[in-house]
């Protein structure tokens, strides 16, 4: 129960400081950020959820790795890919992943869980607001995170993208331009 209040909190919290920075006529706030730092600090948050599962986060981001960016749209759309792929797998390992184009960073979240039906997935990919759906031990959703995680990148020019097979696992990538 913990975990759950914890992480809502801190989507609260990302909510609120993105919010204000939009009161002030303000769209971004770029400084230098790892990548890896961010995920290991979500791994931490999402410990006791990672554990009850049985799941391993591997962060195979480099800790050399430096972007400009906005240091809390990244922090939160990790924490809610993240959150989603424990939410949707039973015991395994969620991958975080990095790859670089001359003109892309391009972030991969792969999970070995309950995978998307294609009706699902065709909504996602055309950011519709979804329905939320139960977890694999139940755990209950807004519905609006990935709905969140496409706005907050339209900001930093960015996109969100969906692979999955049904009862196979998802892999979710974001792509930021350079």
């Amino acid at each position: 129960m913990d975990v759950i209040i914890d992480g809502t909190n801190h989507l609260i919290e990302n909510l609120v400081s993105w919010g204000y920075r939009q009161l002030d006529g303000r769209t971004s706030e770029i400084s230098s950020v790892k990548p890896s730092d961010l995920i290991d600090s979500t791994a931490d948050i999402y410990k006791i959820s990672l554990d009850d599962k049985g799941l391993i986060l591997e962060n195979k981001i480099s800790n050399s790795l430096e972007l400009n960016t906005d240091k809390d749209i990244l922090l939160f759309v990790f924490r809610n890919l993240i959150h989603n792929a424990i939410k949707f797998s039973f015991e395994g390992r969620i991958v975080i992943e990095h790859q670089e184009t001359e003109e892309e960073h391009i972030f991969s979240v792969t999970d070995s869980g309950t995978g998307i039906s294609p009706k699902v997935l065709k909504n996602i990919n055309t950011n519709e607001i979804l329905n939320s759906v139960k977890g694999t031990k139940g755990e209950k959703g807004s519905g609006l995170g990935i709905f969140l995680c496409r706005k907050f990148l339209n900001i930093l020019n960015g996109n969100i993208i969906y692979e999955s097979v049904e009862s196979y696992g998802t892999k979710v990538k974001m792509v930021l331009k350079k």
